[in-house]
């Protein structure tokens, strides 16, 4: 035999866990009812939100239908316009209205030829008298 001696198995007691004062008690009932009403609360708002944008959108679908029916509108009237004055700038259709009013075409014309010189000593008088001096005649005669 051995010089050591047997220990007796310990035996446990049972305790019960301590109850917290803090938490409160929700039963499992309740917790789902307001999980029920907070997915229904955000489908009802979801729909809600779909149909105002849809019906947002259709209005302004008729917006701008109404707007290009008016640029439609002012395109034709533009071109319209520019027909009309085309058809007022025609040389025919101005000869013609100048004769309503009177005017006669012309018989003889004349053409002026021009020169950009000056006499040399400056401008002669219509009478034929003696030669008046220019002081703008360098500036005139200068050619640009």
């Amino acid at each position: 035999m051995s010089a050591v001696a047997l220990q007796q198995p310990r035996r446990l007691r049972a305790v019960e866990a301590p109850v917290a004062a803090d938490v409160p008690v929700v039963a499992s009932g309740r917790r789902t009812l307001v999980l029920a009403l907070a997915t229904s609360f955000l489908i009802v708002a979801a729909v809600f939100g779909i149909v105002g944008l849809n019906a947002m959108t259709a209005d302004l679908a008729v917006d701008a239908r109404a707007l290009e029916l008016q640029v439609g509108d002012a395109e034709r009237r533009y071109a319209e316009l520019v027909a009309e004055v085309a058809a007022k700038e025609d040389p025919g259709r101005i000869r013609e209205r100048a004769l309503e009013l009177g005017l006669v075409p012309s018989t003889a014309a004349r053409h002026l030829a021009l020169t950009r010189g000056l006499d040399a000593d400056g401008l002669r008088r219509p009478d034929g008298g003696p030669v008046i001096a220019d002081p703008l005649k360098p500036v005139l005669t200068q050619e640009r």
